[in-house]
């Protein structure tokens, strides 16, 4: 078995080495004629299966490229490859198709010319970010445009965006995913959150208003990203390059056998993703096939950033490439990503993780210490973390700071400060397992501490949607496929906890005004940062004049402040007008509760 797997790694580097084409894959329309390509080294043969006709096409040898020009206009055609190997015919969609047919059925011709253009965002400072996680079914089941695109820009749900002063956007896959997890014809059978990838250059249909017209996908997607824009709101992609739904059935592995997905020594699909297998990021045609996606969608629909789904099972010259190509598109594009260490079958020097984050500059990775150290582990479900009466961790210091001395961050916009994101137990729902015992009320406030420190920390803070109504899915702890009933965005909760979402809100317009949160390194963080006070029960600093205290306990505490007066600027979760104190040695800070304060220079 491991002369097997040694023999495919020989095979596949000599496919790398001898087969780099730079140039243009899929098609290339015009109304005189369209262009195929297809990149499928190994095969013997390669069929363009159009018009009910069988079109055999031209090999490039010295590419690995089968091409074919087909004269007329071909708009709205569907198209099948037919690849030809040793003893093996498949019969495939195309992996860089740009449109398709109702559940991924037949790729589509298109001619992009006559979707709407959109415009790009000003330019901006990835610094400047407070990221909004939502799936587009959850935010729009009260929607006229139920479950769509364009139900994200109604009224109601445009003015809640708005509303809460985020900048952007964070989509759960928009991409074209498995049918079995959706049914684009029939989408209100099942729930997904679409991390089935199936084509990565196609929308997903579902979520248009006619899957069976391939311009509604595209168009009404690039429409809402147009709305979204005009109302100063950017939109972020959640990609999924680690994995595919099915690897054996997959265009790649129809087109180029053996070489798209890793292998162990045993000659098994990696599966470090846990999801069955691992894209093969780090070989010359597969880094290129990803770099040409997000490329695609950045140009296309201008899109304002990417955020890449278990990121560690990539490889980091892959990322890099990914940064530089973006940056020539507009330098603002912000990347994050899952940077978890994962048991793939590459070499841990390589992997695009946050031990190896010193290697990619401008990456930003979400940061699972302030999470845990906040929230308690993902891991334990009696966990608890520094707002539910668990242990202080000394790991909370260098997040709050950006990430200084942790794994191996050089700058602070590599980190994302979150509690909480579509994965695993809701904040509410978990400190409702750990702390149930606890009022609701208690309970509250000890998560909107938490989100609170997110908010007061270096970094890029980020938000999953509902979090300022203290979102419950009912205890369901991954409820990637649940009910609509469980996944909901709970607008009459929203409503009921309002002064929350206030609170967030106004915690969001304070950040964005004060430069001093949103230091660019750690050296001048070091020159403002001061921790004043530090146990189970009392987390203070400062950066420069902003104070920042936070008492976890259920009793008054003391903390010590240099003699000043100061303007109180939030307390007890609201913003408060007009109000300072003069302190002299001391301050008792009431229970469960955050200040923060502005010193008098």
């Amino acid at each position: 078995m491991i002369t097997r797997k040694i023999d495919n790694d020989l095979r596949n580097l000599g496919l790398d080495l001898r087969y780099r084409y730079d140039g243009k894959l899929g098609i290339e329309y015009s109304k005189e004629n369209t262009i195929f390509r297809l990149f499928a080294p190994t095969a013997t043969k390669v069929e363009l299966l159009i018009n009910n006709q069988n079109l055999e096409m031209r090999k490039d040898t010295d590419k690995g490229i089968f091409e074919l020009t087909v004269n007329g206009d071909l708009d709205k055609i569907p198209y099948m490859y037919k690849t030809f190997f040793e003893g093996e015919v498949f019969e495939t969609t195309d992996p860089y198709a740009i449109s398709s047919e109702a559940n991924s059925a037949r790729s589509v011709v298109v001619d992009l010319s006559k979707t709407l253009k959109g415009n790009r965002m000003p330019k901006f400072n990835m610094l400047d970010s407070v990221i909004y996680e939502l799936h587009i079914r959850d935010f729009t089941l009260n929607a006229k445009n139920k479950g769509k695109y364009l139900g994200v820009v109604e009224e109601k749900q445009l003015n809640y965006l708005k509303k809460l002063g985020i900048t952007h956007v964070q989509l759960l896959p928009i991409y074209d995913y498995s049918t079995d997890s959706v049914d684009e014809l029939n989408p209100d059978l099942r729930y997904n959150w679409g991390y089935d990838p199936v084509n990565y250059n196609v929308p997903e249909g579902s979520y248009s208003s006619d899957p069976k017209d391939p311009y509604s996908r595209i168009n009404e997607l690039k429409e809402m990203i147009e709305i979204l824009h005009k109302n100063g709101i950017r939109v972020i992609m959640d990609v999924v390059y680690n994995h595919v739904y099915d690897a054996l059935a997959h265009s790649l592995s129809k087109c180029i056998p053996n070489y798209a997905f890793r292998k162990t020594e045993y000659f098994h699909f990696s599966n470090g993703t846990g999801c069955g297998n691992d894209v093969a990021s780090e070989r010359v045609m597969i880094r290129k096939y990803i770099v040409d996606s997000v490329k695609y969608w950045a140009s296309e629909f201008n899109l304002d950033g990417f955020r890449f789904d278990l990121m560690g099972i990539l490889d980091v010259e892959t990322m890099n490439e990914i940064r530089k190509e973006l940056d020539k598109i507009d330098e603002s594009i912000i990347i994050l990503g899952e940077g978890w260490d994962l048991a793939t079958s590459l070499s841990d020097d390589l992997k695009a993780n946050q031990l190896n984050a010193n290697k990619m500059p401008n990456i930003a990775f979400f940061n699972d210490d302030i999470r845990d150290g906040l929230r308690g582990s993902t891991y334990e479900k009696l966990g608890q973390g520094f707002v539910s009466g668990g242990r202080f961790e000394k790991r909370l210091i260098p997040s709050i700071k950006g990430g200084q001395g942790l794994k191996s961050y050089i700058a602070p916009n590599q980190l994302i400060q979150y509690i909480e994101a579509h994965d695993n137990n809701t904040v509410f729902d978990h400190i409702e397992i750990t702390n149930g015992n606890e009022s609701l009320d208690d309970r509250i406030k000890m998560q909107s501490i938490a989100t609170s420190l997110i908010m007061m920390s270096q970094g890029i803070p980020f938000i999953h949607a509902g979090q300022e109504f203290f979102r419950t899915k009912n205890g369901v702890e991954n409820s990637y496929k649940s009910s609509d009933e469980i996944n909901k965005f709970d607008f009459e909760r929203a409503e009921k906890y309002s002064s929350f979402v206030k609170y967030l809100s106004d915690l969001i317009n304070y950040r964005k005004d004060k430069k001093i949160l949103k230091l660019e390194s750690y050296e001048k963080i070091n020159e403002i940062f001061n921790l004043i006070k530090a146990d189970d029960n009392v987390l203070a600093y400062s950066f420069g004049n902003i104070y920042i205290i936070a008492n976890v306990s259920k009793e008054e505490q003391n903390i010590n402040l240099v003699n000043g007066r100061y303007k109180v600027i939030f307390d007890e979760f609201n913003k408060i007008e007009n109000e300072s104190i003069n302190i002299v040695n001391e301050y008792r800070i009431k229970p469960l509760n955050i200040l923060i304060l502005e010193k008098d220079i």
